[in-house]
């Protein structure tokens, strides 16, 4: 099978947020995800404990334990 540069980075970005969710992180997409849940009070006690820029460099994933 021929792959383009394209294709690649296209397979490279699915298979950053297949392991980067496996490990519990979530993405902040375009209106924030759910960190409003953190600053409302939905997720009482909850902290944000680590933070990955995506390859392609448009959105970031977070992780957050539970206080």
């Amino acid at each position: 099978m021929k792959l383009t540069e394209w294709s690649k980075h296209a397979l490279k970005i699915r298979r950053f947020h297949r392991d980067m969710t496996e490990r519990g992180y979530e993405e902040v997409g375009e209106r924030g995800g759910k960190l409003w849940e953190i600053y409302r009070g939905g997720r009482v006690g909850a902290k944000i404990v680590d933070a990955i820029v995506a390859p392609h460099g448009m959105s970031v994933y977070v992780k957050i334990a539970a206080g």
